[in-house]
């Protein structure tokens, strides 16, 4: 046995086998390695050439959303200078238009005071041509204190007109023109309408019965007459005592007056 483990022979070859296996095993080892890392490697590619293309396809995505936006941009305000241009050609036609009609407006009534100019003596020629003169206008004054027939009118407050409440004439509201001579204030505030209208509630209330009030309401404003008792004068005239109320911002501005009916049917003021 101790002759054979000193030869050569013996247990060269069989060195030489253990370290082919040795060698074997170890490359063996090497190329699972390295096959493992070169496919650890190709997924790190992968995933890296995945990141750039998606990352490539979100810059491209962007870049067209900003492109779009841009375009988007680019027409709004197309169509508001679009809008603007419209707005000013407009104008610049209305205001020719204008400048148009006043210029003609203008050119018109010039040659209207050219040609329609009065002569002197118009009215002298007027007369001689017609064989009258031309009716001229008149413009009737109310006077604040007149009288009609043996009734003074009095008008310190208010609008100075012919006639009483809904009659325009003196003739037809001679009976109740004496009451101008219980006014209010108040009137200076009123229209005519609402004067006439309190007017006609005073006419109203000369043959309505005693306590009855007779209401009025015209443009935000009203009021009542009421005519609160009634007598016989010591000459033995019928009489009546009225009293007046007007209602303005809430306010009442009221007054009181005694009148006696006359025999020709008109009605006097007693102090």
């Amino acid at each position: 046995m101790i002759n054979l483990l000193s030869k050569r022979s013996f247990w060269l070859p069989m060195a030489i086998a253990l370290a082919a296996n040795v060698v074997t095993s170890v490359a063996a080892q090497a190329q699972h390695r390295g096959g493992a890392y070169r496919a650890q490697l190709g997924k790190f590619a992968l995933h890296k050439v995945d990141q750039r293309q998606r990352s490539g396809r979100q810059q491209r995505s962007e870049k067209r959303g900003h492109v779009e936006q841009r375009q988007r941009s680019r027409q709004r305000h197309r169509s508001e200078n679009r809008r603007h241009v419209e707005h000013r050609q407009n104008t610049g036609k209305r205001y020719r238009s204008k400048n148009r009609q006043y210029v003609e407006h203008r050119q018109h009534y010039k040659g209207r005071d050219r040609r329609y100019r009065a002569p002197k003596n118009a009215h002298r020629n007027y007369a001689k041509r017609y064989g009258h003169r031309r009716p001229v206008k008149k413009i009737v004054v109310v006077e604040p204190r007149r009288r009609y027939r043996k009734v003074w009118v009095h008008r310190r407050y208010g609008h100075r007109y012919r006639g009483y409440g809904h009659y325009h004439r003196d003739d037809n509201a001679y009976q109740w023109l004496a009451f101008t001579a219980i006014t209010l204030g108040v009137l200076d505030y009123m229209t005519a309408a609402q004067q006439r209208a309190h007017e006609s509630a005073q006419i109203t209330a000369t043959s309505a019965p005693i306590g009855q009030s007779i209401r009025w309401n015209d443009g935000g404003l009203k009021g009542n007459v009421t005519a609160t008792r009634e007598g016989t004068s010591s000459s033995g005239r019928y009489c009546r005592e009225f009293r007046q109320a007007v209602t303005v911002g809430g306010k009442v501005d009221e007054t009181y007056g005694t009148a006696c009916r006359q025999p020709d049917g008109a009605w006097e003021i007693i102090p």
